[in-house]
């Protein structure tokens, strides 16, 4: 398993937090820009001391981060944002998990983009946008295909990333209304009795 360093780099413990439904939504609440413990527990309809418990497992191992603290009635309060970089788990450290944990993460990543696509396509703006891309390729591979294959999608993982994070510089200075998005990539073997 890889360690980069610290208590808040195990991937273990990170898998096992991303595959955790109820963190999931929590994580989720984070995304968009920086909000409370009282603004999450609103949005998940969960107790705020629920919430901040969670939220403090989630920051020990780096997966949120405290950005912004305010003075609010005698106590400060805590504001979070998702730490991107801590929610991507190399091949070495889910091939490393326990089998258990890999499905719980894998599970929670699949009920992410299902939701989010569902969202979409009820609010009408799925594919609304021209460059917008949903594809489903079937495909039958012989093991160099599928060797071939993994080096394609982390590099298209890595220029999405470049792009985001270019974006995210580009909104901080003109102050433009965010485009909210999601990009999903998959590559996953069937079972026999699905081949085509």
């Amino acid at each position: 398993m890889t360690k980069k360093g610290g208590q808040g780099d195990d991937a273990s413990k990170r898998a096992a937090s991303l595959g955790h439904e109820l963190r999931q939504g929590i994580i989720q609440a984070t995304i968009w820009g920086p909000v409370s413990a009282t603004e999450i527990a609103e949005k998940v309809g969960l107790p705020a001391d629920k919430v901040r418990y969670q939220l403090r497992q989630l920051a020990e191992v780096g997966i949120v981060d405290v950005v912004e603290r305010k003075a609010r009635r005698g106590v400060v309060e805590h504001f979070y944002l998702v730490n991107d970089s801590r929610t991507v788990l190399e091949d070495e450290d889910l091939g490393d998990l326990p089998a258990g944990v890999r499905d719980r993460f894998y599970t929670q990543i699949f009920k992410l983009v299902v939701g989010a696509a569902s969202r979409s396509f009820r609010a009408g703006v799925l594919g609304r946008r021209e460059e917008s891309f949903v594809l489903n390729v079937p495909l039958r591979l012989d093991a160099e295909g599928w060797t071939e294959l993994g080096p394609i999608f982390r590099k298209t993982l890595s220029d999405v990333e470049r792009v985001k994070a270019k974006s995210e510089a580009r909104l901080e200075t003109s102050g433009e209304e965010p485009i909210l998005a999601t990009a999903a990539l998959f590559l996953f073997e069937l079972p026999p009795d699905e081949e085509a």
